[in-house]
């Protein structure tokens, strides 16, 4: 019961912390999520690709009146359900009860993975595909094929990210000989391609036109540190020095790590950088936990981890104390480091073995 107050407790921090107040949306896409949700069924105003992300807006506009304020309870209801379920995941995987609650409240102030979607609760399709991502991957590791058939079917309606797991389902269908996990993604892939195309202006030139515009950052060393190294800040390191417990884990998760690898190259795809890379939250926070539960068991040098980690949260918009852009570099660089060093002079004297 304990473990269960922490989660809350953590979850309204997190609302806290991150959140302002209920308003018209600012961002672009956002504005054009909530016109969806007012104007559903009638979408030919809406550019592509966003009018085919028709899950949160049809959700929303089925609560009340007050769009605003339905994105916004549909993303926490969204976010509390995910952060309890990605738990229970977690402890499946034989990690304790204290990483469990790091691991979590890591990924809870990753302010490009969570806090970004907290502050702009109108990005509930992406909290949405977060969340179907999960089912998706425990469906598999526990071989139900409903899970999974419900998982992509509307995994695919909030995000089109959703379509690449699939080619996991593909990659467990010849690896187990067993024709079910792809079977359980074709209800889902003909819903995908009939919703594109519903709209008749779908000729797919954006998709070529975003790959010519965005897919130049793979050789722009700014957009990689982005994608690779910020996305997932202060951690980011932990697997690098544990170099060879990350080799075990990805052997035993390839599926994870094939994902990882799809979610990158969707990323040429796309403007932007360290919140693209949300969905690999399925490879990596289960590593960085695997890692903690054979190298820091103390609790108390989990406690000073969170305590090395909370400022790197901090950001120059998607807070409800903003700081200047400057200090948040600072900030996020102290993070890095001292959680890098910290774990290397504690948790390398760790000689277990793999």
């Amino acid at each position: 019961m304990k473990d269960k107050i922490i989660l809350l407790f953590l979850f309204f921090f997190a609302i806290f912390f991150f959140s302002k107040k209920i308003e018209k949306p600012q961002a672009i896409d956002a504005k054009y999520y909530y016109e969806m949700a007012r104007k559903i069924p009638q979408l030919d105003s809406i550019p592509l690709p966003f009018k085919q992300r028709i899950l949160a807006p049809f959700l929303a506009k089925l609560l009340s009146s007050n769009l605003s304020l339905n994105f916004f309870i549909l993303s926490l209801i969204t976010i509390l359900i995910f952060i309890f379920l990605f738990y229970h995941y977690l402890l499946k995987k034989e990690i304790r009860k204290e990483t469990a609650l790091l691991i979590i409240f890591f990924l809870l102030f990753n302010k490009y993975h969570f806090g970004c979607f907290i502050f702009d609760f109108y990005r509930l399709n992406e909290i949405l595909a977060l969340l179907l991502i999960l089912l998706f991957f425990y469906g598999l590791e526990i071989k139900n094929f409903l899970l999974l058939l419900f998982a992509f079917f509307l995994g695919v309606l909030a995000r089109e990210i959703v379509v690449l797991l699939c080619l996991v389902a593909l990659f467990y269908t010849f690896k187990e000989k067993k024709n079910d996990y792809f079977l359980a993604c074709l209800p889902g892939l003909g819903i995908f391609i009939f919703v594109r195309l519903l709209f008749k202006d779908n000729d797919f030139s954006y998709l070529v036109s975003a790959l010519f515009d965005y897919s130049k950052k793979i050789y722009s060393l700014s957009a990689l540190f982005r994608l690779f190294i910020n996305a997932f800040a202060p951690l980011t390191l932990i697997p690098i020095i544990e170099y060879q417990l990350t080799f075990s884990y990805i052997k035993r998760n390839f599926d994870k790590f094939l994902f990882f690898i799809l979610i990158f190259l969707s990323t040429l795809l796309g403007k932007d950088n360290e919140r693209l890379m949300a969905p690999v939250f399925i490879f990596f926070y289960p590593l960085i936990g695997e890692i903690f539960e054979r190298k820091m068991k103390d609790k108390k040098f989990l406690i000073l981890l969170a305590i090395l980690g909370f400022p790197s949260a901090f950001h120059h918009y998607w807070n409800r104390f903003p700081i200047k852009r400057d200090l948040t570099m600072i900030l996020s660089f102290f993070s890095l480091f001292s959680i890098t060093l910290t774990y290397y002079f504690i948790g390398i004297r760790n000689k277990e073995r793999y």
